[in-house]
């Protein structure tokens, strides 16, 4: 073997490990709350090629969703529920949550609110998993495109690649939100 072909062997066991490690983090996640699920998105885009970063920040996600989820039918309610109230911001938003589930769950997605608390909410309280799993994508997908795209072209802020996403998922959160409430 070749300097060249080690170089590349390396490089891929490499990248399959920094796959790894991110997905370790993503299935981690509900226990590690200090980490922004926004900076894992944006370091994968910084990290992996574009593609790789979809596939595998989508895929993380999922299993972030479902980690949380789990945890929370685990740590029961009333646990889940002290972290809560010990976070204002979220005790005062969740006040609301007898209204229409789905919407409820739309529209914590798509506000800046601690993404890890609320999975846990839904596993403690017995959520039907696919309708939070299907609705919570809904909603955190317009998030998760522009900040992959952010971490790609990190190098560029000003440039067209960097801030066309963000109005484009600006555009289509709202859009959807004004959808997603007149049909629920």
């Amino acid at each position: 073997m070749n300097l060249i072909e080690w170089t590349i062997n390396t490089a891929q066991i490499s990248l399959w490990i920094t796959v790894l490690l991110f997905i370790g983090i993503y299935i981690l996640k509900p226990l590690l709350m200090f980490i922004p699920i926004t900076a894992l998105y944006v370091a994968a885009g910084i990290v992996f090629p574009i593609w790789i970063a979809f596939v595998m920040t989508f895929g993380g996600v999922i299993l972030a969703l479902m980690s949380g989820y789990y945890f929370g039918k685990i740590f029961g309610e009333q646990k889940v529920n002290d972290y809560i109230t010990k976070n204002k911001k979220v005790g005062r938003f969740l006040d609301g949550r007898n209204k229409r589930f789905l919407s409820f769950c739309f529209s914590y997605r798509v506000l800046p609110l601690p993404f890890d608390l609320f999975n846990m909410m839904c596993g403690a309280a017995k959520v039907p998993f696919w309708k939070y799993l299907i609705v919570s994508l809904l909603g955190l997908s317009p998030a998760i495109v522009p900040y992959i795209l952010a971490g790609a072209y990190i190098t560029t802020p000003l440039s067209l690649e960097f801030l066309f996403p963000f109005g484009i998922s600006l555009a289509f959160t709202f859009s959807m939100f004004i959808l997603y409430k007149r049909k629920i």
